[in-house]
């Protein structure tokens, strides 16, 4: 399930809550988050660097935000660097 652009903007919203202005703004600015596919949050960052920290601190929170916001279960986040993504 691809993810619109007012579900990819409140999960933006409730993790900039979570973590904070400043957090936030080093981490997640320009983060996309793409869609949901077979329990998988599948989100797009402007660095491998800041995908993996990313990934390693705040994937439950990423899951549990997901879950909530889109109906659909997210058991697992995955994040890659932009450069990985595909545009249709």
């Amino acid at each position: 399930m691809k993810l619109t652009e007012v579900q990819q903007q409140a999960i933006q919203a409730r993790m900039s809550l979570i973590v904070g202005a400043r957090t936030y703004d080093r981490l997640f600015l320009g983060v996309t988050f793409d869609e949901v596919a077979e329990a998988t949050l599948y989100a797009f960052a402007r660095t491998e660097e800041l995908a993996a920290e990313i990934e390693e601190t705040y994937a439950l929170h990423l899951s549990i935000v997901a879950s909530q916001i889109t109906g659909a279960t997210v058991e697992f986040v995955q994040v890659l660097p932009d450069r990985l993504r595909q545009f249709d």
